[in-house]
């Protein structure tokens, strides 16, 4: 069996670092600059659309890491 969500990191400043990620995120990006916000939204809040070499489309979406790397960066 597969268990949903995100493990607990051994290290504390991890896990830390995670929940005041995910507040921000949730706060809706709050203090940071009108830049960084749109970049964020067009990132992760907008569907992107994207066709296979066999014309399939489909919705293309980031990897929860990925996302997660660029807010921490931000």
């Amino acid at each position: 069996m597969v268990k949903q969500g995100r493990r607990a990191s051994p290290i504390e400043v991890v896990n830390n670092l995670r929940a005041a990620v995910r507040e921000w995120r949730e706060a809706f990006y709050i203090r940071a600059s009108d830049t960084t916000i749109q970049f964020l939204n067009h990132w992760f809040n907008r569907a992107h659309r994207k066709i296979t070499p066999d014309g399939e489309e489909f919705e293309f979406r980031y990897y929860f890491c990925q996302r997660a790397a660029v807010e921490t960066l931000s």
